[in-house]
């Protein structure tokens, strides 16, 4: 088998192996053939003297002769022999080197082929996560969106009861020439009117600052989402969710004030004007005199335009007993404040009487 291997197809692990192994069969045929030749040396020296022996001489010259023919071939064959072996052993050190280097490299195409799998996951996961990143700042847009309507709604409605207010602070029940009202500068309705208006102006900061932050990531959230959602994008998505409750907590906590400042108003109203105000249905309401002899005695107006610049008296059982009053003050005078002045001090004269 090593002698059909040709001498192309070895390799040597470097070219000092082949000559070291080329210098020991060398010195193994020189020691053979000195320890054979030096018997034949001393052999020919004595008979050289003798020449009777000259036919001996002959014949051992020729046995001496094939002798040394078949040891100097079986020195090449010796040394062809030890060759071969040492070209079987590199070419088997080479072919194992050759088979581990093929398992490392099968082991590492093993670890790439795993890292390629991980890879496609990792990809297909990111996909995902950009499509679920992409929904939820869909939702939070929506959810700003709706935030927004609400502030503008209840921010109308503030300012409504705020101009209710100041009309009856201002306009209503005291007579200016005799009656003079003196206000604190630090009371506590100016203090909570500016604490109402740095509220509002906090709201409108953060809403707008939300605003401009959605419509500044409108145009960058897709080219994200289409190279990969990074850690970045989450981050951002979170603090929008944040941002989001907060506003959601600060238009809860508004809706409280709101809550707490109608009541007040109610009762103020009430308190200052005898009249007990309750929204029926859409531009009407029904006022009900703190001096009213039954729960069911209640005068009701409605306004004929949103803006409330006209009120138009609506007939009740009530409004049958005080038909004079109706006649003097609404139909001559026309002051809906001097006709419910006058109701509340006829109640107020029957209560006194009875």
């Amino acid at each position: 088998m090593v002698s059909s291997v040709s001498l192309h197809s070895l390799h040597f692990g470097s070219s000092a192996d082949f000559s070291i192994l080329a210098l020991i069969a060398f010195v193994l045929m020189a020691c053979s053939w000195a320890a054979r030749t030096r018997p034949a040396v001393s052999f020919f020296r004595v008979h050289y003297y003798y020449y009777y022996y000259y036919y001996y001489y002959y014949y051992y010259c020729y046995y001496y002769y094939y002798r040394y023919y078949y040891y100097i071939n079986s020195d090449f064959s010796l040394l062809f022999g030890f060759i071969k072996c040492s070209f079987f052993l590199v070419l088997k050190a080479q072919w194992s080197k050759t088979l581990e280097e093929a398992g490392n490299q099968k082991k590492r195409a093993d670890m790439l082929e795993v890292e390629l799998q991980m890879l496609r996951s990792q990809a297909s996961t990111m996909d995902s996560s950009a499509f679920v990143a992409k929904e939820e700042v869909n939702a939070l847009r929506l959810k700003i969106e709706e935030l927004e309507t609400e502030r503008r709604r209840l921010e109308e409605e503030n300012r409504s009861l705020e101009m209710k207010l100041e009309q009856i602070t201002l306009q209503g029940y005291h007579d200016p020439t005799k009656t003079k009202v003196l206000h604190f500068g630090m009371n506590p309705a100016s203090l909570a009117k500016q604490q109402r208006l740095e509220e509002h102006q906090r709201l409108k900061e953060e809403n707008e600052r939300l605003r401009q932050l959605v419509l500044r990531e409108g145009g960058s959230v897709p080219e994200r989402v289409e190279g990969a959602v990074t850690l970045q994008s989450s981050q951002e998505i979170a603090e929008l969710k944040k941002q989001v409750e907060s506003a959601e907590l600060k238009n809860q906590r508004l809706k409280e004030v709101f809550s707490t400042k109608i009541q007040e108003f109610r009762k103020v109203c009430y308190k200052l004007t005898g009249y007990q105000i309750d929204m029926t249905t859409e531009n009407q309401y029904r006022l009900t005199s703190l001096y009213a002899e039954h729960q069911e005695d209640c005068l009701i107006f409605k306004a004929s335009r949103s803006s409330g610049a006209k009120m138009q008296l609506l007939e009740t059982e009530f409004s049958r007993t005080v038909r004079e009053l109706i006649e003097l003050h609404l139909l001559q005078q026309d002051s809906i404040p001097a006709f419910l002045s006058a109701v509340t001090l006829d109640l107020f004269s029957r209560q006194t009487i009875a």
